[in-house]
C-alpha cells in the first residue's frame, strides 16, 4: 500500500504510538511524509478561539514532541499541529483535505459502554467523511481475566 501524506491525529493515550509506528512504516516505503494532529476539543459553553489553558497548551505540544521524535527515529518526515475547534472528526477531515492526505492512521483505545466496544463521535465520524483511506487501529478487548491480551 502506497502512502505518500499520511496524518496521524493523537491524543496522548499509549495506542498513539502504534499509530505513529504504522503510519511512519507507510509513508517511509515511498518517501512520503507522516503529519501529526492533535485536537484540542473547545465545550460548546466557550467560545471556539477562545484562550486555552496552559496546562492544555503544554500538554498537546508535549504530546506531538514525543510522536514527532517516535516517527523520527522511524527515519520519517514528519510535521506535527495542534488546532483547537468544537469536534475532532471534522477536523480531522478537514485537516486531510488540507494537507493532501492519501491515508489517515486512527488509533483508539477499547472503552466498553454497555460491554461493547463503543467507537465515540470523532472515528465514525472519519470512517464516514475521509477523502482518503482510513485505518483503525484499536486496542484488543480485555481477557476474561481483565488484563489487556497483548
Amino acid at each position: 500500500m502506497e502512502a505518500r501524506n499520511v496524518l496521524v491525529p493523537v491524543s496522548g493515550h499509549p495506542s498513539d504510538a502504534q499509530a505513529i509506528e504504522v503510519a511512519s512504516n507507510l509513508a517511509r516505503s515511498c518517501k512520503g511524509k507522516v503529519h501529526v494532529l492533535y485536537v484540542i476539543e473547545v465545550p460548546r459553553s466557550r467560545p471556539v478561539d477562545c484562550e486555552l489553558s496552559s496546562e492544555d497548551i503544554n500538554k498537546g505540544e508535549d504530546v506531538l514532541r514525543v510522536m514527532e521524535k517516535r516517527a523520527k527515529d522511524c527515519k520519517c518526515n514528519v510535521v506535527g499541529d495542534l488546532v483547537q475547534v468544537r469536534n475532532a472528526g471534522p477536523a480531522v477531515v478537514e485537516e486531510a483535505i488540507q494537507t493532501g492526505a492519501d491515508t489517515i492512521v486512527v488509533s483508539m483505545p477499547f472503552r466498553p459502554q454497555f460491554g461493547v466496544a463503543d467507537l465515540g463521535n470523532a472515528v465514525p465520524y472519519v470512517l464516514r467523511n475521509a477523502p482518503c483511506k482510513v485505518i483503525v487501529l484499536r486496542e484488543p478487548a480485555p481477557t476474561a481475566n481483565g488484563t489487556l491480551d497483548w
